[in-house]
């Protein structure tokens, strides 16, 4: 099921990657969520299935104990019966810790998953948004009118010009040429 019995790796989730998109592939992604969301769904259902029965296996073993307990107080070291001193002693058994361990466990993994399917609704609006984005032209290379790109030319070659004429060393340079020329 989910998380192997609570023992998952640190930092690792196995729902995070049906929640990632790829936004240069929507329409993909679009096909796919509701499949993810269908599969998380049925993964929700048979973790609250396994939530319920590990309730009810709790809930048979506290009455076995007890009915142990009131058959045979002094075994478990209870010299007058009292509801607190039996309730105790359920709560202590080992039988009890395992089976509240394992139900605590299908409460876990039972609302990690009702966080996953939430989450997927998120990804739903994440991907009418990026949908919106593209349909927008958000991801397309921008346009530049000619006119635009010319005068943009224009403006750098012509700074250019201005930052070569302003530079001593290449004047001094041109100056030096028209005095060869001239000789």
């Amino acid at each position: 099921m989910g998380t192997n019995g609570g023992q998952q790796a640190e930092g690792s989730n196995p729902y995070l990657e049906k929640l990632k998109i790829d936004k240069f592939h929507l329409d993909r992604e679009w096909e796919e969520q509701p499949i993810k969301f269908w599969e998380m769904a049925e993964s929700f259902v048979e973790a609250q299935a396994i939530r319920d029965l590990a309730r009810e296996k709790r809930d048979v073993v506290a009455a076995e104990v007890e009915q142990r307990i009131r058959t045979d107080p002094s075994r478990f070291g209870i010299d007058k019966p009292t509801e607190s001193a039996i309730k105790v002693q359920v709560i202590l058994h080992p039988d009890m810790k395992t089976m509240e361990e394992e139900y605590l466990q299908a409460v876990a993994d039972s609302k990690l998953l009702e966080v996953a399917i939430q989450a997927l609704e998120h990804r739903k609006r994440a991907l009418e948004n990026l949908t919106q984005l593209f349909l927008a032209g958000y991801y397309c290379r921008p346009y530049v009118p000619q006119q635009a790109k010319e005068q943009s030319e224009q403006a750098y070659h012509s700074k250019q010009v201005q930052g070569l004429e302003s530079n001593a060393r290449l004047r001094k340079r041109r100056k030096r040429d028209i005095m060869r020329q001239k000789l």
